[in-house]
């Protein structure tokens, strides 16, 4: 066995100027027959969307039914995404802005894999209320990592390995190769994001890591 990083938080990477979170429309929702028109590709990006997940039906999510946390990433200014380069790292695979359509009856996105990457760099503007959480899982019979655009709408055969709640101020890392999941949403999860397909600070320590085989 060997082990392998989950997430880190980048608190050496610079806080995105106001210029570009003052004015963030927190409470903000699609048109779901808009989005429609997106769906059924990695990262279409098309219009104003980068990407957007489809809707899961969450059953048995720790013995309840829901409807699942939708994703949606909007593109943003070309001053963003050069301040992005300029700043954070020059080497990525998009950037823009980050929602995660919570509310109290759909808490939860079910656990899953990134569909357009391998690395989710998030600076939370809004972390969707005050017991919302990066869930990091795994999957009893398998090993951590997997393909991309897996996903997971029960809990039975998931194991619970480490949680990030709140707003940590700071960027974070998340390796989207491992099964994770928004928590406890009762509103908004917005963040800005930016699409990695490697790790550009691999000598950067992790705060949580596991064992895989």
């Amino acid at each position: 066995m060997k082990q392998i990083w989950t997430y880190k938080l980048m608190q050496d990477l610079p806080a995105p100027p106001a210029e570009f979170t003052d004015g963030i429309d927190l409470a903000w929702r699609p048109d779901d027959n808009e989005v429609d028109q997106y769906r059924g590709g990695n990262n279409q990006k098309s219009g104003k969307y980068l990407a957007t997940a489809p809707v899961r039906s969450n059953v048995n999510w720790y013995g309840r039914t829901y409807q699942g946390v939708t994703h949606r990433r909007l593109a943003l200014s070309p001053s963003w995404e050069q301040w992005v380069k300029n700043n954070i790292c020059n080497d990525i695979v998009d950037t823009g802005l980050s929602y995660a359509d919570g509310a109290v009856h759909r808490p939860t996105s079910g656990a899953h894999t990134d569909g357009s990457r391998d690395f989710s760099l998030i600076y939370l503007v809004d972390a969707g209320g005050p017991e919302a959480e990066l869930a990091i899982w795994r999957h009893r019979d398998y090993p951590i990592l997997w393909d991309r655009h897996v996903a997971f709408t029960e809990t039975k055969d998931l194991i619970n390995l480490a949680v990030l709640r709140g707003n940590p101020g700071c960027w974070y890392l998340v390796n989207a190769k491992i099964l994770h999941s928004t928590e406890n949403l009762v509103r908004n999860r917005v963040g800005l994001q930016v699409s990695l397909a490697y790790d550009p600070w691999p000598a950067h320590p992790p705060a949580h890591e596991c064992y895989t085989w």
